[in-house]
């Protein structure tokens, strides 16, 4: 795993980057950090058999949810889902499986 992603994976669950109200379950955001670190676990334990399933579920979820409130986040999601795939060499068509 490159050091990029190691350090995408801290950022990701940082209190800076990670809105407060990100971890209830009432709140919208929530679905989106459910993926993300969904995806963290299977590049931690190199499932890369369904990583795209989860980078396309993120991205889904970043298109048809506009949350201008949380653009720090959408941003390192965006960077990190494009790590993935450079990193793990995958393909536009496998992410949307």
């Amino acid at each position: 795993m490159s050091p990029e992603l190691s350090r995408l994976h801290s950022l990701l669950n940082s209190e800076t980057v990670v809105p407060g109200i990100a971890y209830r379950r009432s709140k919208v955001i929530y679905e989106l950090v459910c993926y993300v670190n969904c995806l963290i676990g299977c590049v931690l334990s190199g499932r890369r058999d369904v990583m795209p399933i989860f980078v396309h579920r993120c991205r889904e979820f970043m298109s048809g949810h506009v949350l201008t409130e949380h653009e720090s986040y959408y941003s390192a999601v965006s960077t990190y889902l494009a790590e993935v795939e450079r990193e793990y060499d995958l393909e536009k068509s496998d992410a949307d499986a």
